[in-house]
């Protein structure tokens, strides 16, 4: 009898654990979907700068349209 009262208490113990692990994932699985949302976010802004050329190629802004900005 008192041998299964520890066998109980142990498995309750790993349920416990398993658990508390797998919220522990479930939560670390939102923050890096959430930093893979914000990365997305960012690359599709940075797209979204790039100036077409005459071919239809996305290029960054030439040389003389920076030294504009900058003059």
């Amino acid at each position: 009898m008192l041998k299964s009262l520890k066998y109980f208490k142990w498995e309750k113990t790993l349920q416990f654990i398993t658990i508390i692990g797998l919220s522990q994932i479930i939560m670390e699985t939102r923050c890096f979907l959430s930093l893979v949302r914000l990365g997305v976010q960012a690359f599709s802004w940075a797209a979204g700068k790039l100036v077409n050329n005459r071919i239809g190629l996305p290029t960054s802004p030439s040389s003389s349209d920076v030294q504009n900005h900058v003059l």
